[in-house]
């Protein structure tokens, strides 16, 4: 096959051949500017507000409370205790003495007569000492007399029958304002009585 012919343009090939045939003019440079410097301005400064001072208010006082006085009370006083006393024992009585005696009644009846001595822990009779006791013959009955000063007094019997012999009498007690009294020292001197109780004989 056979190639295409070209034709060629003459005017592009005339503007070619001018092309080339000018110079190229170089390009002028242009001086480059020296920038003026502007004064910098300083921002102008705004007024300071002064702030207006408001007063400061006082401040309210506070009513101060006025404490309200109690009242004084008054100091509570401590009685002094008296110490106890540790009472003293009463002294102490007893029977000091019995004696005993009978007598003859009519027909073959007799009596039996008791006398009791009443003496203080000394020995010392002992007067308004009421002595108390029973005869063994009617012991459902007590008996009883006061001492005199010479701390003595003394108890009959009932009337016995000439069959009784003998007849017991015994001490149930004895009494006094400020006294007490204390059995187990009773005493008889004379050994015919234990001091508490004695037997009395039918007289003879």
């Amino acid at each position: 096959m056979d190639e295409p012919t070209v034709i060629a343009d003459p005017t592009t090939s005339t503007q070619s051949a001018a092309a080339v045939s000018e110079p190229i003019a170089e390009p002028t440079q242009e001086p480059t500017p020296t920038p003026t410097l502007e004064p910098t301005q300083e921002p102008t400064a705004e007024p300071t507000a002064t702030p207006t001072l408001e007063p400061t208010p006082e401040p309210t006082p506070e009513p101060t409370a006025t404490p309200t006085q109690e009242p004084t009370s008054e100091p509570t006083v401590t009685p002094t205790q008296e110490p106890t006393a540790t009472p003293s024992p009463a002294p102490s009585l007893h029977v000091g003495d019995l004696d005993g005696t009978s007598a003859a009644d009519k027909g073959q009846k007799w009596l039996a007569i008791v006398s009791i001595t009443v003496v203080d822990a000394y020995g010392t009779p002992l007067a308004e000492a009421t002595v108390s006791g029973a005869w063994s013959n009617d012991d459902t009955n007590t008996s009883a007399c006061t001492t005199d000063s010479n701390g003595q007094c003394s108890l009959t019997g009932s009337l016995l029958g000439g069959k009784t012999g003998s007849v017991i009498f015994t001490v149930s007690g004895v009494s006094h304002a400020t006294f007490a009294y204390d059995p187990a020292n009773n005493t008889d001197p004379e050994g015919d009585s234990d001091g508490s109780s004695i037997t009395i004989s039918q007289p003879s």
